[in-house]
């Protein structure tokens, strides 16, 4: 869409939206450390997160560029994410199959939206036919996720 000027920045913009989509699964877990009274814990995850940014992005950078930076954001919220998962588990006893299965109920909306984006591209479809068809899935897929 936006053309080659813009190329370059696609890995490291890809690698910064995982980077997003795990912060935002973590803030539950923030949620329940502040209401159990707990706010060191988010600090502590916090901290372990900047304290891994701090030694390990400017090596990344001059290996990899871009994406070496968004990399190095990455590992930093991946090991902070299991570290909270960990105290998370520990703290509140939380069966953590139940906890990632939230994640396959996502996983499976979303490549059902990717297949059908494919499909209205490959054969060039109308965009309304394509979001009609979007919302139509989402209403019959998203019923029965909750079991």
């Amino acid at each position: 869409i936006y053309g080659s000027k813009y190329a370059e920045v696609s890995v490291p913009f890809a690698i910064m939206v995982a980077v997003a989509l795990l912060r935002t699964s973590s803030v539950p877990m923030a949620s329940v450390y502040l209401s159990l009274g707990r706010p060191e814990l988010h600090r502590t995850f916090v901290a372990i997160r900047a304290i891994l940014i701090v030694a390990i992005i400017v090596p990344m950078i001059n290996e990899y560029g871009l994406v070496g930076a968004s990399s190095s954001a990455l590992a930093a919220m991946c090991i902070s994410y299991f570290f909270q998962i960990y105290k998370m588990k520990k703290i509140t006893g939380i069966n953590l199959a139940h906890y990632f299965i939230i994640f396959l109920q996502s996983l499976s909306v979303s490549l059902i939206i990717g297949v059908v984006w494919f499909l209205f591209q490959y054969y060039n479809l109308s965009i309304f036919f394509h979001l009609k068809l979007i919302f139509s899935l989402l209403a019959i897929v998203k019923s029965p996720t909750y079991f």
